[in-house]
């Protein structure tokens, strides 16, 4: 009987394939060997803008006078606080034949109740440390002592992560520090955007990649991961460093989203914590052994596939992208420029 998605596949996909901070829009981002980025700015923002803002602009794709791509990059995490006049995007949508969303992933299986709740099971097994080790455990003194640290400040009563992977400790570390940031990666855009597509009837798409596996397969990929020995030491080491210095880029990309600065997002050293965390999990045969295709190459081709789809059919189309897809080298918009459109921004 199919179920849909399960909690518990759609986590042993993102967690078995590829980094999942975004795993829907993953980004390319360097090895975590890679040559240092350019330096920040010397001064960052420490105080996230709130009130009410106009976000960034758009940015214009096309080939010819009567077919126009209209793309705004949006963000997360983003201020808390803010209200976004989305004025000018709900008449441009409105207008519009067409609003394409980022792309998604998900693996469903075939299972009965029985089978989703021993592979619930399985997927809260698997979070944990094997045989029942504790972080004190598992990583060096150094790192566990530092991890004291900002466990102390972040999630200072949560005694249950103590027994959870380095790699599943940093990423609640990593969210409970955006939290206090006072920033937010709840979405805002669809919710605004939503009374208005119903209201013109706009078709609204969102590309997808879909896996289909049995139980059986889903049963066994856990089981192959409770028993791997992860390299997610580095994840942890590279969450602690981004959680340290690099909240203040994020609330700096955050307030620069906000006031449509595009110029001022750098996503460089955020990515060097994806990277580290990606390295942990990237794990090329044990993909091919459960026929579980690479996130990022299948979502960057399928929203490609849709954009350009919708570039020749309608007049007008709008996407919203996560603005780490559109801004650097390898991204949707060189993609499409390679592809013979213009591309003019914000």
């Amino acid at each position: 009987m199919r179920t849909g998605k399960l909690l518990a596949t759609s986590v042993l996909c993102t967690c078995l394939v590829a980094a999942a901070a975004r795993a829907q829009d993953a980004t390319p981002v360097p090895s975590a060997s890679a040559s240092p980025a350019p330096s920040e700015p010397k001064l960052l923002d420490t105080v996230v803008v709130s009130g009410r803002v106009a976000g960034p602009g758009l940015w214009q794709v096309y080939r010819d006078e009567d077919h126009d791509l209209w793309i705004m990059g949006t963000l997360s995490p983003r201020p808390a606080d803010i209200e976004w006049d989305a004025t000018e995007v709900r008449a441009l949508v409105a207008r519009s034949q067409e609003v394409l969303w980022a792309p998604r992933y998900s693996v469903n299986v075939d299972a009965n109740l029985l089978q989703q709740a021993m592979l619930g099971i399985g997927y809260l097994r698997a979070k944990k440390n094997p045989d029942g080790q504790l972080l004190k455990d598992v990583l060096p003194p150094e790192l566990y002592a530092r991890w004291l640290q900002a466990k102390a400040k972040y999630l200072p009563h949560d005694s249950g992560v103590e027994r959870k992977r380095p790699l599943i400790a940093a990423q609640e570390l990593f969210a409970a520090a955006v939290k206090r940031a006072n920033l937010s990666s709840r979405g805002f855009v669809y919710p605004a955007m939503q009374p208005t597509i119903e209201a013109n009837g706009v078709k609204s798409t969102v590309p997808r990649v879909q896996v289909d596996i049995t139980s059986q397969t889903a049963k066994a990929a856990l089981a192959d991961m409770r028993e791997m020995q992860l390299d997610d030491r580095k994840c942890l080491a590279a969450t602690l460093d981004a959680v340290e210095t690099d909240i203040p880029r994020m609330v700096s990309n955050a307030n620069a989203w906000a006031n449509g600065q595009v110029s001022r997002i750098s996503f460089a050293s955020l990515q060097r914590r994806d990277a580290a965390c990606s390295d942990a999990l990237i794990r090329p045969e044990f993909s091919a052994k459960y026929g579980l295709p690479n996130i990022k190459d299948s979502v960057e081709a399928r929203w490609l596939d849709e954009a350009t789809a919708a570039l020749a059919r309608n007049a007008s189309t709008v996407a919203f992208v996560p603005m780490e897809n559109l801004i650097g080298p390898g991204s949707y918009l060189d993609r499409l420029r390679a592809q013979g459109y213009t591309v003019s921004g914000p």
